[in-house]
């Protein structure tokens, strides 16, 4: 009954479209779902223990690692952004969540979690950002503008102001020549 409980659990962890895994106490890699070897198009003998580091790309890995090695000391959980490198080589934004597991006393038995392919999300909000901050410097341009507007309307209606006040002051009936 157990073999067959794994055996569903398995097969239903291997059809998902979310990469599953599992450490032991010491942060070692013990379990890759099978959708983690169709993304990064290895195997399990390069990536079950610290070997999936390698799949992360070479500027988030010291961050990566860091960040999952502190959580692991610390048993807390953790969500780490980084890029991914899938089995063409390209490498996608993907978020790692880990969660630590404990046994029924307490003591910390590795982690359990999820690999997410969250790169089109990633590029929207940086492409939403970069539009933001392109409206953002358009409408201070657009502030400027009208700033300097009407400030160069008020200065040439000066003088005119002041040629009327002087014709009308030289006309009035109060003024005799």
């Amino acid at each position: 009954e157990a073999l067959r409980q794994e055996t569903y659990f398995r097969r239903l962890i291997d059809s998902s479209s979310i990469m599953l895994w599992t450490t032991d106490r010491d942060g070692y890699c013990t379990y890759l779902s099978k959708r983690w070897f169709d993304y990064t198009g290895r195997t399990p003998e390069q990536d079950i223990g610290f070997g999936w580091l390698e799949n992360v790309h070479i500027h988030d890995l010291p961050h990566t690692s860091e960040q999952f090695m502190s959580a692991n000391a610390a048993h807390r959980p953790f969500s780490i952004d980084y890029r991914l490198r899938g089995r063409n080589g390209q490498y996608r934004w993907a978020i790692d969540v880990g969660v630590p597991r404990f046994d029924d006393d307490g003591q910390p038995l590795g982690y359990v979690g999820t690999v997410v392919d969250v790169h089109d999300l990633k590029m929207l909000q940086e492409r939403s950002q970069t539009l933001a901050n392109e409206l953002g410097e358009k409408n201070r341009l657009q502030s400027e503008f009208l700033v300097t507007l009407a400030h160069e309307l008020r200065n040439p209606l000066a003088p005119i102001r002041s040629g009327l006040e002087l014709l009308r002051t030289s006309t009035s009936p109060s003024v005799q020549h």
